[in-house]
């Protein structure tokens, strides 16, 4: 079994167009894998993977079990999210590591139908991070044609203490039912299986979320060390975009 160390993306390593390089580089050496977990629905998954190629490829996003439901016939469903967000999602790759593409498409398919079957729903409205004026259109939409909602996570701005500045989360939007995130039973059922391939075995989650990430350690039963952007004394921050 690998060493594997388990790390927040948004709030953590990154904020606004900067990463912690400092802090990767850091994590980078204790631990032989790293696994990047993001609920980031604004940037796309593949943006991400390419942002951390160097230093991670192992990237597990909602983004992925959202594009398997997307693929699945058994279920309709409608997306509201950012337009790059949208372009991966309707993309034919899952990932742009072709060792992991493939393992990536069929354990997100295995855990969305998991999801699909104990729902038993039948239409699903899935939303990412966007505006409220976005928002309330597709509300509107969903509830007209009985699309039941689907947030891609249900993080919110007051406990995601990372971020530099205040933003609406998916989380602020509205109360989800039914979510993707790292707190659903459907992602955590990916990154089981995920581990279990690779045989990866996390260690603990750098996270400045409790509520998810710490949430998450707690299923995973490994520990949870909170680190908050640019506060570390490993710190390094570097513009990327």
């Amino acid at each position: 079994m690998k060493n594997t160390a388990i790390l927040d993306f948004d709030g953590t390593i990154y904020s606004k167009g900067f990463i912690d390089l400092g802090l990767l580089e850091k994590i980078q050496s204790e631990f032989e894998k790293i696994i990047l977990v993001s609920n980031n629905s604004s940037i796309s998954h593949i943006v991400i993977e390419k942002i951390l190629e160097p230093y991670c490829k192992n990237i597990l996003t909602p983004q992925l079990l959202v594009k398997a439901i997307m693929n699945t016939h058994s279920i309709k469903s409608e997306i509201c999210c950012s337009e790059i967000v949208l372009n991966y999602l309707n993309s034919k790759n899952f990932s742009i590591h072709k060792e992991i593409k493939e393992v990536l498409r069929d354990y997100s398919l295995k855990a969305s139908l998991g999801f699909i079957e104990k729902s038993e729903l039948k239409k699903v409205g899935i939303v990412g991070k966007v505006s409220n004026i976005k928002l309330k259109k597709f509300l509107k939409f969903c509830f007209l044609n009985e699309y039941t909602l689907v947030g891609m996570n249900i993080d919110k701005s007051q406990d995601s203490h990372g971020l530099e500045s205040s933003s609406n989360l998916v989380g602020d939007l509205y109360n989800f039912k039914y979510n993707l995130g790292k707190t659903s039973e459907t992602y955590i059922s990916l990154i089981k299986n995920y581990c279990n391939f690779f045989n990866l075995k996390p260690a603990v989650i750098f996270g400045d979320n409790f509520n998810s990430d710490g949430y998450l350690a707690k299923s995973l039963k490994i520990s949870y060390k909170k680190v908050l952007f640019g506060k570390s004394e490993h710190s390094k921050i570097i513009k990327i975009f």
